[in-house]
């Protein structure tokens, strides 16, 4: 019997051990490295999948990775265009809402090109097997950039007078990005004069 109760202080012990938690050590590695090291991480990952949070009308955000869909740019943060009726509004909302509408909240899937110079993934969005970017540029929510791999899809969008090509007057996002700062009246436009 002695011995039984051996075994059995012995199997207590074993089991007491094996539960003990570990204690959570937070890292402690600097913001640099832990970038530099996920950046190694998916540079041998090609493909990237999780909901979707659209940023604005080129980024979103997947898998805690910033994303900016490849081959567009699209209007920028207080961009103005003006519909054909007169009205100016902020096309960079009204963009972002349409994007918001396909993808915001739904699983996609990002095919990784590189990253660019704010520490983005660049990459082809696909929601259900359908091209973002290509569907932005051919709605005229976007202009083909970094790249000619929409140029027929934006001819026919500015053909079709489809999104920002029937408006009156539409600024390029990269021009208004670098010199948002000017009068809008002296920027040079994509539509109008």
């Amino acid at each position: 019997m002695a011995e039984f109760l051996k075994l059995v202080v012995k199997l207590l012990f074993f089991l007491t051990e094996e539960r003990k938690e570990k204690k959570y050590e937070p890292s402690v590695e600097p913001i640099d490295l832990r970038l530099e090291k996920a950046k190694k991480i998916f540079s041998d990952v090609s493909v990237i999948t999780g909901k979707a949070f659209v940023i604005d009308g080129d980024t979103i955000k997947v898998s805690e990775e910033r994303v900016r869909v490849a081959g567009i740019d699209a209007p920028e943060l207080g961009q103005l265009a003006r519909y054909p009726y007169g009205n100016w509004y902020d096309q960079r909302e009204s963009v972002k809402i349409k994007l918001i509408k396909k993808i915001g909240g739904k699983y996609i899937r990002v095919e990784v090109n590189q990253y660019d110079s704010y520490d983005r993934v660049v990459g082809a969005v696909y929601f259900l097997d359908e091209d973002i970017g290509k569907w932005m540029v051919w709605n005229g929510y976007a202009i083909v950039a970094y790249g000619d791999q929409y140029e027929s899809v934006e001819s026919e969008a500015r053909s079709a007078r489809r999104g920002m090509w029937g408006h009156a007057e539409v600024f390029d996002p990269e021009v208004w990005r670098h010199n948002g700062d000017l009068p809008f009246e002296d920027l040079p436009r994509l539509v109008g004069d």
